[in-house]
């Protein structure tokens, strides 16, 4: 029979759970909305678009690369308030002024509504938070862990394992044994002591081809790529639990997570880990599975995977746009769009 202690304790339980529950689910909402108003840009549907952007923005602490795109939106739907609104998130997620006049959208936008000293006033005051905010162990961690892992792979594959064929093999193991060892021993137990070190903990970097300065994005990759050189050969499915819980806590963006599934689905087929495709970055062809793909990554707030390859297309038709002088672009951070 049910005493009165174990009635409370079920019902704190409950309410924990519902709640943990409930707190988790707003990046979840957050990526959705994002991605609802990705689709809408592809759809030229700027206006509608905007309102995504808007309420994705008002959910949780927003990405960078996602305040810039709504700050263009802004500029482009001529809304002068989301327009401000949105550059002081931005500011408050990492964006530089420099960011923002780099761009031929955003410095008209600036130029013609007299804003570029309200933006630089906006700039200092909230970059000494930014930076104040970040975790330099993390940081510091995480760069060094790439360091180590950029270095043995140029050194044993795109040297050793190319000049010298007939050894291939030997230099891909020894690179995995090196990159096993990195994700293993360091590069986890940071994650499951501090979280994922993805845009939210370790901050963001303009990255992109030095000799290319219309092709780049806001973001901080070095884990990822960690991941998929580790996943680039059969592993076991024993983080992936992990991972996904840092999909809900916010600290792994959807398309993070959706990508190092799909190198466990290509390079782990393996009665160790059975991964199930998300076509973020490998593709199952396998049309029957289309619904259910979408489906799934409908569940950790990602759109279809046939907008991504609109994404890709769209981005594509920028570059050759780019050659043509033609700077005024929204941008989604895919290839050059």
């Amino acid at each position: 029979m049910i005493n009165k202690v174990q009635i409370i304790i079920f019902a704190l339980f409950f309410s924990t759970f519902s709640f943990s529950q409930n707190s988790s689910s707003v990046f979840i909402q957050y990526s959705s909305l994002v991605q609802k108003g990705e689709s809408l840009l592809l759809e030229d549907n700027f206006k509608k678009a905007l309102h995504y952007y808007d309420d994705a923005l008002q959910t949780c602490t927003p990405l960078a690369s996602d305040c810039f795109t709504a700050m263009q939106l802004a500029a482009f739907n001529n809304n002068r308030k989301l327009f401000k609104i949105f550059m002081i998130k931005g500011f408050k997620a990492g964006l530089t002024k420099v960011d923002l006049t780099k761009d031929s959208l955003l410095l008209s936008y600036l130029n013609e509504k007299k804003l570029n000293d309200f933006a630089e006033v906006k700039y200092r005051k909230n970059r000494f938070k930014y930076e104040k905010g970040l975790n330099q162990f993390i940081v510091d961690t995480l760069n060094k862990l790439s360091i180590i892992d950029n270095r043995y792979k140029t050194m044993y594959l795109d040297s050793l394992a190319r000049g010298d064929t007939l050894n291939r093999n030997i230099y891909e193991k020894k690179y995995d044994s090196i990159v096993s060892n990195l994700v293993e021993k360091s590069l986890m137990p940071l994650i499951e002591k501090f979280g994922f070190p993805g845009q939210r903990l370790t901050g963001v970097s303009k990255v992109g081809q030095l000799n290319d300065p219309y092709n780049y994005s806001f973001s901080n990759n070095k884990a990822l790529f960690i991941l998929l050189h580790y996943y680039s050969n059969p592993k076991t499915c024993e983080y992936n639990s992990i991972f996904k819980n840092e999909v809900f806590k916010g600290n792994m963006r959807p398309e993070v997570f959706a990508s190092i599934m799909d190198f466990q689905f290509k390079y782990g087929k393996n009665a160790y880990c059975k991964a199930k495709p998300y076509n973020q970055w490998h593709k199952s062809e396998d049309s029957a599975e289309f619904e259910i793909i979408n489906e799934r990554r409908r569940q950790i707030g990602l759109g279809s995977f046939q907008d991504e390859e609109e994404k890709y297309k769209r981005g594509m038709n920028i570059c050759y746009k780019y050659d043509n002088k033609d700077y005024k672009h929204i941008r989604l951070f895919y290839w050059c769009g």
